[in-house]
């Protein structure tokens, strides 16, 4: 068994609890046994969640024990009724089998896979729009005309537009 401190962000609301879901065969950790179960009891299965409000808002911490090997699970955010409310998926979690020791948690390879690429509707507020907009920008359509830089979304819709003005040689362009 290994000690593995989860943490993790989360905007979507206060969470008091996550459940962790083996990916392979959708086992969930049962805290009471510390191993992975078919079908455990609800209360078996919650792991408690602490809010590091010191730190910023958002950030949740966890600790929780594993059983020895590689884990490829997600993460479920549970609702303060412990409904299942929010996958946080990809982790993949190594327990090396000293006893006491710690663990690690590491982003599995296809992590990133999961991650929605629903194009922004307008200019990008979190980081995984920015980086669908610097996609946008290079893949999508552009057009410039004699005042504006215009980015268009898959479909076709104008999604942001940039001035820009030419002086001696200059261009200058402003933020979207």
């Amino acid at each position: 068994m290994a000690l593995i401190s989860i943490v993790f962000y989360n905007t979507t609301g206060s969470i008091l609890y996550i459940r962790i879901i083996r990916r392979t065969d959708q086992k969930i950790l049962d805290t009471t046994s510390d191993d992975f179960e078919t079908s455990p009891t609800w209360a078996d299965t919650v792991i408690s969640v602490i809010e590091q409000t010191a730190v910023s808002n958002g950030l949740y911490s966890a600790d929780v024990t594993f059983p020895v090997g590689s884990h490829i699970c997600d993460i479920v955010i549970l609702d303060d009724d412990g409904e299942n409310s929010t996958p946080i998926e990809g982790f993949e979690f190594i327990a090396d089998g000293t006893n006491g020791n710690e663990g690690t948690v590491k982003l599995s390879l296809d992590a990133l896979d999961n991650v929605s690429v629903t194009e922004p509707s307008g200019r990008a507020a979190t980081f995984r729009e920015m980086m669908i907009q610097l996609y946008m920008r290079f893949f999508n359509k552009v057009d410039k005309t004699s005042s504006q830089i215009r980015t268009y979304d898959e479909s076709g819709v104008e999604v942001t537009s940039q001035s820009y003005t030419s002086s001696g040689g200059t261009d200058t362009v402003s933020k979207a």
